[in-house]
This record gives C-alpha cells, sequence and structure tokens, in this order.
C-alpha cells in the first residue's frame, strides 16, 4: 500500500480523494465524520497518523512517531468537544508481536498519549468508544500467553483494565458501542469455533451469549446499537462464503443471509 484514499457517494456517483501517498500509508484505517459531515481518520504508515478534512482540504499528521504504532487503530470524536481519541498497539518492529496497547488523544493544542495495557501480546484488534463524561473505553484481544477478551475504561491518567472473557482459543475483532447508560457492549469471534458472540456490561458484571455459529472461519464483525439499543450484528462466514446480519430482538437472536458469493 502506498497511498491513502477516501471515497464518498455524493447521491449520484462516488467521489474519490486521495488523501495521503506517504509510502505505508492507508494500514489500519479508522473512519468517523464529525458533526459538519467532514471526514476524520485515523491509520498507520509504520506510525500512528492522523487525518481530517477541514471543508476545503485535508490535513495529516503524526499523533505517534514511535515507529510499529498504529496497529489496530480505532478513531472516535469526544462528544463533548468533538476533538478526535485514538485507540492503537504498537507492534515490534518486524510485525510479529503486539507490545503494548496505547491511548492518545488530542487536548487542542497537542496530543496527550498513554499506555493502557503492557501485558504481552496485548492491542489487537482495538474498538474505541467515549462516554458523555468524555472518557474513554477501549476493547481488545491480548493473544499471549492466554487468549483473552479485555477492555479498559479510563478516567483521567487512570485506566482500569479486566478480562470478559478467556477464551484459550484465537480471538477477533471486538466492535465496542456505549448505551444511553455508557454501559459497553460489544461483539467478537471465536476463531477456532467459529461462533459470533455478544457481551454487554449490565453495571455490575459481564453476561455473554453466543449469537451464531459461523463454520471454521468467520469474523468481520461490526455492530450497532438501534434506537431501543438492541444489537445488531453483521459477519462474515468464509464457510458458507457469506455475509450475514444477526439482531436482537429483545428475546432472541434473528440471522439473515444478506449475499452469498465464493472469492478463490
Amino acid at each position: 500500500i502506498s497511498l491513502l484514499k477516501y471515497a464518498y457517494f455524493d447521491g449520484t456517483e462516488w467521489i474519490k480523494q486521495t488523501v495521503e501517498t506517504n509510502a505505508n500509508a492507508g494500514w489500519d484505517t479508522s473512519l468517523v465524520l464529525d458533526a459538519a459531515g467532514h471526514p476524520h481518520i485515523s491509520y498507520h504508515d509504520g506510525t500512528l497518523r492522523y487525518a481530517y478534512h477541514t471543508g476545503t482540504a485535508w490535513n495529516t499528521t503524526t499523533v505517534d512517531s514511535d515507529l510499529g504504532t498504529g496497529r489496530f487503530s480505532a478513531l472516535a470524536l469526544d462528544p463533548n468537544t468533538g476533538r478526535p481519541r485514538i485507540s492503537y498497539s504498537l507492534y515490534s518492529m518486524d510485525y510479529d508481536t503486539s507490545l503494548e496497547l496505547r491511548y492518545a488523544e488530542y487536548t487542542g493544542t497537542d496530543w496527550q498519549i498513554e499506555t493502557v495495557d503492557t501485558a504481552a501480546s496485548v492491542g489487537r484488534f482495538t474498538s474505541l468508544a467515549i462516554d458523555s463524561a468524555g472518557h474513554p473505553h477501549i476493547s481488545y484481544v491480548s493473544n499471549w500467553p492466554d487468549v483473552t477478551l479485555k477492555y479498559s475504561h479510563c478516567a483521567g491518567t487512570l485506566c482500569l483494565n479486566e478480562v470478559i472473557e478467556e477464551a484459550g482459543v484465537p480471538l477477533e475483532w471486538s466492535p465496542l458501542r456505549l448505551d444511553s447508560t455508557d454501559h459497553p457492549h460489544l461483539s467478537y469471534f471465536h476463531y477456532n469455533s467459529g461462533t459470533v458472540n455478544y457481551a454487554q456490561h449490565n453495571g455490575s458484571s459481564w453476561i455473554t451469549e453466543t449469537v451464531a455459529q459461523t463454520g471454521e472461519i468467520g469474523g468481520l464483525l461490526a455492530l450497532v446499537l438501534d434506537d431501543n439499543e438492541l444489537p445488531h450484528i453483521s459477519y462474515y462466514d468464509d464457510t458458507a462464503h457469506s455475509i450475514n446480519y444477526a439482531y436482537y430482538t429483545g428475546a432472541t437472536w434473528i440471522t439473515e443471509t444478506v449475499s452469498t458469493y465464493y472469492i478463490d
């Protein structure tokens, strides 16, 4: 990858723009729109980078210049200030091992960077949400020595890390959303057993459940909460070669196949 591009649909056709042409720009992108509809993107080019559109032009900057930063970046905007926040991992120079989970916050004048978790192989598949008080919530995966799904809630410089599930099998993806009471909801994928799973915090403990069985390989999860704060999850099933959709009615999970195709 040698450039980062952005595309939007104007109602008639897709408009494509080049954001950055630096070598290796465009890995591990995360995209959000601000209140004015302007795009903001975090990405990895060997370091952690951030780009935003002013309405007339793209501005880009380096957030964390340490080599290996920016993998699995997740971007969110503060609901109170509109300022960007990013969770991401620091990788070894051979890109074989995740070394730590980091969090960056723009103050209005500069970027403040914090180390959230330094457990071995931590910080894969990060997802970030900002609560009503402006505090970050991060979900992520640690792959060694025990495969765990983890969650961190930060207030000021204090971050509390907890384990949601010790799976014992590889885990992938962890899209995170907050409900109106700032309680976290997330979905994740058990790679070996091929199950899509859902977890929510009820204010005192985590509740986890299996949503669907996908086969040997799946993933590519996305999660949203509807107006009734019920979860909706999209995911890929590589065994069936299908894009699927699951939603919770309040009593049971319903799954549907959206599209089926095969890629050789």
